[in-house]
């Protein structure tokens, strides 16, 4: 059965279901790839204040709604930010909603942003469960490492780039 959905940017008022959003798919797809105690830690419980933050400092965020009257819930989210003089984009999916599409549907709202801001290329610090999607979309590995969560726990990752082609955009930055 295919599920039917929708693509728009994110509301201050989307911060709590993104932060759900994020906690379900680290808790449903990091168990694969990780030990326990990281999933325990990266999947920890949180609000939608770090969310909110970040769009007010310009990141942006798209989120992939069901287009089920009932339901209408979210079922997954992207990002585009600037970090580092870098154009870095996120990309999460809750573990029902994975590979059904909405995962590209999501990395392509975030590639369009990053195109439309002047990008050339497009860096990700991938989970470890991520590295094949992402890979499917043009990245290169760059190399194995690290990324240090908030209590100093470590946790592997792959970083990342794509080059992308600045031209044309098919969207603006205020959709």
């Amino acid at each position: 059965m295919t599920q039917s959905f929708q693509i728009r940017r994110a509301h201050p008022i989307d911060a709590n279901a993104l932060a759900e959003v994020h906690m379900e798919s680290i808790r449903s797809i990091g168990v694969k790839f990780y030990a326990e105690e990281v999933v325990r830690e990266w999947g920890a419980p949180r609000d939608g204040t770090p969310y909110l933050n970040a769009m007010q400092h310009g990141q942006i965020f798209f989120v992939a709604c069901s287009s089920s009257v009932v339901d209408g819930s979210i079922l997954g989210f992207s990002s585009w930010r600037i970090e580092d003089a870098r154009h870095r984009i996120a990309v999460y999916v809750s573990d029902s909603a994975s590979r059904k599409g909405i995962g590209s549907a999501l990395f392509q709202a975030a590639e369009e942003i990053a195109r439309v801001q002047g990008a050339r290329e497009i860096h990700v610090d991938s989970s470890l469960a991520a590295v094949e999607f992402y890979l499917r979309k043009g990245f290169e590995k760059i190399s194995s490492g690290e990324h240090a969560m908030r209590s100093g726990m470590r946790m592997g990752c792959v970083f990342m780039r794509k080059s992308i082609d600045s031209g044309e955009a098919s969207i603006s930055p205020s959709n």
